[in-house]
């Protein structure tokens, strides 16, 4: 099996502070001491980005459900059952081979890509032991989360990219992959049904991952003349997903008409 939860859980290192340090560099004291201030064992939980860039809202739900003395990892389970699931977008330009591998496969992180053509399958039972290579990036199993955001704000991504793009707004997603929708490929627009706490983006002043310095409109020019404007960079514009998504949680499927696909820019907000 091939699972997600898994590769998210691998992102912890020997210590809670190696484990901060590596994902959200320079904001890592902030993210252990806030863990830390919720009870015994808490800093644990520092691998998962979903909690991490929720932790107001994770530090409520402990103090209304009385866990401050729950095992971290059940608190965790408590808090991801709390916040249900969503539904998001990803579209693609894809053949019909392309189409056809979603299906076995489900929709794949560059990374995630990497790994299932090389057979690598998580949980890796000689992870401990794998000697990390420059094409797998400095961990030996992708880029870390915060640094995988900075080099998407650049334009960068690479095989080592573990981050997918999801938007509750379906006109959004449509959007961002029809420049790619040529030779051949079509825009195939997937409604997703995820777990919240898997979800993250790139958050306001003083977040723990990457943002973009200025505030924008994502302006979406429709066809038919009329023009939507929606904020960027906020959680319904765009928010990012670990490694994959699983077939199953694939809900919908259909094929987007390219003529009627909105062109986007960005303005100042």
């Amino acid at each position: 099996m091939h699972d997600p939860a898994a590769f998210v859980k691998h992102l912890a290192k020997d210590t809670p502070e190696a484990t901060a340090t590596h994902l959200y560099g320079e904001a890592a004291p902030r993210v252990l001491a806030r863990l830390r201030s919720f009870g015994p064992g808490f800093d644990r939980l520092a691998y998962h980005p979903g909690l991490v860039t929720r932790m107001s809202e994770f530090k409520r739900f402990l103090d209304q459900h009385g866990l401050r003395n729950a095992k971290p990892e059940d608190a965790l389970a408590a808090f991801s059952r709390s916040l249900g699931t969503r539904t998001v977008y990803r579209a693609l330009a894809l053949d019909a081979a392309g189409a056809a591998r979603i299906k076995v496969r489900g929709i794949e992180s560059a990374l995630s890509q990497h790994d299932m053509d090389l057979g690598i399958i998580w949980p890796k039972p000689t992870f401990d032991g794998m000697t990390p290579t420059h094409e797998r990036g400095d961990d030996g199993f992708g880029l870390p989360v915060a640094r995988s955001i900075s080099n998407r704000l650049t334009g960068w991504g690479g095989m080592t990219d573990p981050l997918l793009s999801v938007a509750a707004d379906r006109d959004v997603a449509i959007a961002a992959t029809a420049p790619f929708a040529t030779d051949g490929k079509q825009i195939h627009v997937y409604q997703l049904r995820v777990p919240a706490i898997d979800m993250f983006h790139m958050g306001k002043k003083g977040s723990v991952l990457p943002r973009n310095q200025d505030r924008q409109w994502l302006v979406l020019d429709h066809p038919d003349g009329h023009v939507v404007k929606v904020p960027f960079p906020a959680a319904d514009t765009e928010s990012f997903m670990l490694y994959r998504i699983d077939p199953k949680e694939i809900v919908g499927h259909t094929i987007a008409d390219r003529t009627k696909a909105a062109t986007y820019s960005f303005e100042a907000r």
